[in-house]
C-alpha cells in the first residue's frame, strides 16, 4: 500500500512537471470541456439565442469571469447595468470562473463575435489564472495579449476598453495576489494604442486609502458590491458616450 502511494504520488508529481504555464494560459477551451461537469453550457447556449434574437442591436459586449459575469446578479451589479447598458442591448458573455484559456474559446472558437458588430467590447480577466495557481503574471499577460489581437480582427470596428485586473485580498499589498496582479496590468497597459484598445485601471478607486481593500467594496474580497460596480459603472461611462451610438 505504501508502495503504491508512493507511485501515484510521483505520477502525479511528473503530470504537475509535463503542464505548460504558457499552454494552459494561451489554448482556447470550453469551459465545459475543461470540467467535464459543463459549466457553463447553458449560459453559452442561451447567450446564443440572444445573439442571434437582437443581432445588430446588440452595440456592447462584455467578456470576462465571475466580476463581469455578476453584472447579472440582483444583490450585486443588476441595477446597475439595467441602468447603464441594457438600453444598448448589451450582451454579457462573462463566465464564473472562466481563466483566460476560457475567455479566449468565447472569443475564438464560440462563434458568436463574428455575427456581431458592437460598437464597444469592455474585458477583464485574469484574475483566476492566479487563484489556480496554473499560472503566473507572465503567461496571463501573453493570453491577454492573444485574446485583445483576437477581438481586433474578429471585430474591427469595435473599441476595445480592457480593464487591469481589479485588487484581491489585502489590496495592493496581498501578499498572494498583489505582486502578480500589479505586474499583470503593468504588462496590458501597453496594449493599449490610444486609437482602437484603451486600457483602464480602476484599483486606487476600488481601495481603501491605506491600499486595503474593504468589505463595503468587494464582500469577499475579490467580487464587487453594488457600491463596486458603481465605481465600474462611473469609469465605463465615458467610454460609452464617445463610442456607442
Amino acid at each position: 500500500m505504501k508502495n503504491l502511494w508512493f507511485i501515484s504520488l510521483f505520477a502525479a508529481n511528473i503530470l504537475c512537471a509535463a503542464v505548460d504555464p504558457m499552454a494552459q494560459a494561451t489554448t482556447p477551451v470550453a469551459r465545459w470541456e475543461d470540467t467535464q461537469k459543463r459549466l457553463g453550457y447553458q449560459r453559452f447556449q442561451d447567450k446564443k439565442k440572444e445573439a442571434e434574437i437582437n443581432g445588430d442591436k446588440i452595440k456592447i459586449v462584455f467578456l470576462g469571469d465571475s466580476i463581469t459575469h455578476f453584472w447579472e446578479r440582483a444583490s450585486t451589479g443588476k441595477a446597475v447595468f439595467e441602468r447603464e447598458f441594457a438600453p444598448y442591448h448589451t450582451l454579457n458573455l462573462g463566465n464564473s470562473g472562466d481563466r483566460t484559456r476560457h475567455w479566449l474559446y468565447i472569443i475564438e472558437k464560440y462563434g458568436v463575435l463574428e455575427t456581431l458588430h458592437p460598437q464597444l467590447v469592455v474585458t477583464m480577466i485574469g484574475t483566476n489564472n492566479l487563484g489556480a495557481r496554473e499560472c503566473g503574471a507572465k503567461e496571463t499577460v501573453a493570453a491577454i495579449r492573444k485574446g485583445i489581437s483576437d477581438v481586433r480582427r474578429i471585430c474591427p470596428d469595435a473599441k476595445i476598453l480592457l480593464f487591469g485586473i481589479f485588487p484581491r485580498g489585502e489590496g495592493k499589498n496581498d501578499p498572494v495576489f498583489g505582486a502578480p496582479i500589479a505586474e499583470i496590468n503593468a504588462g496590458i497597459a501597453k496594449l493599449d494604442d490610444g486609437a482602437n484598445v484603451f486600457y483602464c485601471d480602476i484599483t486606487d478607486d476600488l481601495l481603501e486609502k491605506d491600499g486595503t481593500l474593504s468589505r463595503e467594496i468587494m464582500p469577499d474580497l475579490l467580487h464587487p458590491s453594488a457600491k463596486g460596480y458603481e465605481i465600474w459603472a462611473a469609469a465605463i461611462r465615458p467610454y460609452v458616450e464617445k463610442f456607442v451610438k
